[in-house]
């Protein structure tokens, strides 16, 4: 791989974010529109879409807007106005979740780029070819994808791939995540997450306590140092996470990343200090789930937030006037606008701005309205310098000068910029000069005086004929009217140019061939034969699956395909599918697809259907039976009853808890955290190794009943 051609891509959640995004030397942005996008508590842009969109182009970076919702029905027209406002502001991809939409969308703008989503939870080769064959050009590979995937995928595919390499981790899996919508009917999928996973959760077995803490909290991301094997792997776009940081993240992480790219893999010294600095949970996870196996910590148990660099402790703290008098001791320099946080016993108990700084005997003295104990301990999570250092870049293309000034000819200026060329006319033919005659370095210091935000003059050169005279004012015209038109010409070429076809009655009049009385799918046994039973084993192996249709009858035995299936577990899949043991599969992620030519098929909950479009697009990929999301009752859609999974763990919550390794594995039936009275089970089930699962305390009833506690008996 060209290191050359590996992508920055920078979150921006407004437009200050945006500028300094793109100032650090990002090669492309993503952001969100007013509706529709998975980070709706950010700015995001609305009437300044079309400002955000040209300031990029003027630089050469790319614009990716975000429509990663799941959509309902009722929303479809104004989901695609909102995409039609982007596509008029010059967007070159739109990053999107809704299958349905999704086809829509290519149905209405058959040349549009589309990048398909991590909520999407594309993870290994078949789930990106089967994209890639919808028209997708890029995939935004889920945090859990393994390296050996990421290689399958560019080896046996064209597309691009996009990879989370700093940032904030879900705990679950990719677009899977259906507790906040539980809790208080806030979905994740929908952009209102409201971040349960960052409270604090107490392990019981038969309500005995085991461990208390932040036990859904991740570690953020940090691959720094994994860039070359990714790149080699073939990752062709670096995406740092953050549309809610500030601008001063934003600055420091797209630095270091283009800093790392353009010095050969190279990590600036000061690198893992800076990004630290501007956010992080305490340790940096720096390996993602790239390996096979494991074994390293995903959970970062003591704290939910930004906890920054620890700086000193505090020595004294004495009432000062309706004030504290703090003395800290440290060896860093304190600055006004600084941010701190104090602990005490590893606990956060306050943070506090800095003011005025002043140096005492025993430290640094700054003033608060807060009271803090000697030896308390002082975190810097804000370091207004460095913020400042980055928020503050300057990024100015270099544009050649060529003018030509000819008596009775209309004066010419030619700009070039990289590979932007435009030359412009005056309105006024050049006069001979009566007494002063125009000289090359007049000409020359008014063209220089761009006062641009982005073009700075390199090179000028001047064909003055002898005797020319012009005003200052005509010549100060023609430069403005030159960085004009160089802009001009600069926008028009990186404004993707998109076939529309006139679509009408999208979203309407669509017939499904379902009705609830041809299938039945059993809660629990009842004695009852059942047409279908969908399989959900604790370990799939020919013996459990085997085990289970004796011991439940039914006409026909369905397989509920796991969520996530790397490579490993493939084979596993494979060599069970081989064996023809089962009359259908329950598809509940992408990849399952490629079974398709050999099984009948259902859509499951988890591929997340939430409007008719989607749902018309698997019936007409033959699917027997397309379940709604959990979130959602759509009439004529079937809803699964039963307890709800609410997220599926790629990491041991056994190690979590007990701070063993596999080796050690000390898994015990039983286990369940616990926040605010609600105590949510955690299942088991292997396929090539261990996943889990976080169940919803109660069950929750649709109009299908489903399996509920298959996998524990």
């Amino acid at each position: 791989m060209n290191k050359n051609k590996v992508e920055i891509l920078a979150p921006c959640g407004d437009m200050e974010s945006l500028k300094v995004a793109v100032q650090n030397g990002a090669d492309a942005v993503y952001f969100g529109m007013p509706k529709f996008n998975a980070r709706m508590k950010a700015e995001n842009f609305g009437m300044n879409l079309q400002e955000a969109v040209n300031y990029c182009h003027l630089f050469d970076t790319k614009v990716y807007i975000t429509v990663n919702t799941l959509i309902k029905d009722c929303e479809i027209q104004d989901f695609l106005q909102e995409v039609d406002k982007a596509i008029d502001a010059g967007i070159d991809a739109v990053i999107i979740q809704d299958l349905g939409m999704a086809m829509l969308l290519k149905k209405k703008y058959p040349t549009l780029e589309m990048h398909a989503s991590t909520q999407m939870g594309i993870h290994n080769l078949p789930g990106a070819k089967f994209l890639e064959e919808l028209g997708f050009k890029r995939v935004v590979l889920a945090r859990e994808t393994k390296l050996e995937d990421i290689k399958q995928i560019k080896e046996h595919t064209n597309l691009d791939i996009e990879y989370f390499v700093q940032g904030a981790l879900c705990v679950s899996f990719s677009g899977n995540c259906y507790l906040s919508y539980f809790v208080n009917g806030n979905s994740g999928n929908r952009g209102e997450c409201k971040q349960l996973c960052r409270l604090c959760y107490q392990a019981r077995k038969d309500n005995q306590l085991l461990k208390e803490g932040y036990l859904l909290s991740p570690a953020d991301l940090s691959l720094l140092h994994e860039l070359k094997e990714l790149v080699e792997a073939g990752v062709t776009s670096l995406k740092i996470e953050g549309r809610l940081r500030r601008p001063g993240y934003v600055g420091v992480a797209v630095h270091h990343y283009k800093w790392a790219i353009d010095h050969n893999f190279l990590v600036d010294a000061q690198a893992d200090a800076d990004l630290a600095l501007v956010f992080s949970r305490g340790k940096f996870n720096q390996k993602a789930y790239l390996e096979d196996g494991v074994n390293y910590p995903i959970i970062e148990s003591r704290y939910q937030s930004h906890i920054g660099k620890r700086i000193g402790y505090v020595v004294d703290c004495k009432p000062f006037k309706d004030l504290y008098k703090i003395t800290i001791k440290s060896i860093y320099p304190l600055s006004p606008h600084d941010g701190l946080k104090m602990f005490r016993q590893e606990k956060e108990i306050g943070s506090l701005g800095v003011g005025n700084v002043e140096q005492g005997k025993e430290g640094q003295i700054i003033f608060s309205k807060h009271k803090f104990l000697p030896n308390d301990v002082v975190h810097l999570i804000v370091d207004h310098q460095l913020e400042e250092k980055y928020c503050t870049q300057k990024r100015i293309r270099s544009v050649q000068v060529q003018c030509e000034i000819h008596k009775d000819q209309f004066p010419t200026l030619s700009l070039q910029c990289g590979k932007y060329a435009v030359t412009v006319q005056g309105e006024e033919k050049v006069q001979e000069a009566k007494t002063c005659p125009l000289t090359s370095l007049q000409v020359q210091e008014q063209l220089q005086k761009f006062n641009h935000d982005i073009f700075v003059m390199n090179t000028c050169n001047i064909c003055l004929e002898d005797g020319c005279f012009m005003t200052k004012s005509q010549i100060n015209e023609l430069r403005r009217q030159g960085l004009l038109a160089l802009e001009k010409e600069i926008l028009r070429q990186n404004k993707p140019v998109y076939d529309k076809v006139q679509v009408d009655n999208l979203g309407e009049n669509i017939s499904l061939p379902f009705s609830q009385d041809k299938i039945g799918i059993v809660n629990e046994y009842d004695g009852t034969d059942r047409e279908i039973l969908w399989i959900a084993p604790t370990t799939y192996t020919e013996n459990v699956i085997g085990k289970i249709k004796a011991k439940y009858k039914a006409k026909q035995y369905y397989l509920v395909l796991p969520v996530v299936a790397n490579h490993q577990d493939l084979f596993v899949l494979d060599r069970i599918l081989a064996k023809h043991i089962v009359d259908g599969i329950v598809i509940e992620n992408y990849y399952g697809v490629k079974y398709t030519k050999e099984y009948p098929f259902m859509i499951g909950p988890r591929m997340n259907v939430y409007n008719l479009q989607t749902a018309k697009f698997w019936y007409q990929l033959s699917a027997q039976l397309v379940t709604s999301n959990y979130e959602i009752q759509i009439p004529q859609l079937p809803s699964i009853s039963g307890r709800q999974i609410l997220m599926v763990l790629c990491h041991c919550p056994y190690q979590t808890v007990f701070h063993k390794t596999c080796e050690q594995c000390p898994y015990q039936e039983n286990l369940k955290y616990e926040n605010e009275d609600r105590q949510y089970p955690i299942r088991r089930y292997i396929v090539s190794r261990c996943y889990f699962e976080l169940l919803s305390p109660s069950i929750v009833k649709g109009n299908i009943r489903a399996i509920e506690d298959m996998r524990n008996r």
